[in-house]
């Protein structure tokens, strides 16, 4: 059985970045595009959400996630997007319940889920079976997205956290 155990020990971590990165954003900011056409903070908590949630379908695994959030979150959409009514509290709250949900679940998916094959239409050459892109989920998509909310504190005027 597929463990995931180091893929949920970097998740913790990043998880925790997240949050760290988020937490001293005004909340009156939290949507805002700080450069043309770039994403906010409220929208990569809520990609990252939509996009676990999207995985874990494919294994058969429900999570709670409005179904609404497709048109805000899936791949294409745009911070302009988001609707106010999704502040940085329930986001921040969401996106942690979320990630934990999904990490947890992996321990009781049976093993013939994860080796079917990729439904990703973007994704698939790159991770060809569902358990590659559980491990894409759990690991480097949260890295992505921590790298954009760095380069969006740097632009808002925030220090960047651990340093630079």
């Amino acid at each position: 059985m597929l463990s995931f155990d180091s893929e949920k020990r970097i998740c913790r971590l990043m998880v925790d970045y997240i949050l760290d990165l988020t937490a001293d954003i005004p909340a009156e900011d939290f949507n805002k595009q700080v450069i043309a056409d770039s994403i906010s903070p409220a929208w990569v908590l809520g990609h990252l959400c939509y996009e676990t949630v999207r995985t874990a379908s494919w294994l058969d695994v429900e999570l709670p996630l409005d179904k609404a959030w497709e048109q805000y979150f899936s791949q294409g959409t745009s911070a302009l997007d988001v609707p106010e009514m999704l502040e940085k509290g329930h986001l921040r709250a969401t996106f942690k319940k979320t990630i934990e949900a999904f990490a947890d679940a992996l321990s009781s998916v049976d093993e013939e889920k994860l080796r079917r094959p990729n439904p990703s239409k973007v994704l698939a050459d790159y991770f060809p079976e569902v358990q590659h892109d559980v491990s894409h989920t759990l690991t480097s998509h949260l890295a992505i997205h921590g790298g954009h909310l760095g380069m969006w504190r740097k632009a808002y005027g925030l220090k960047n956290k651990y340093g630079r």
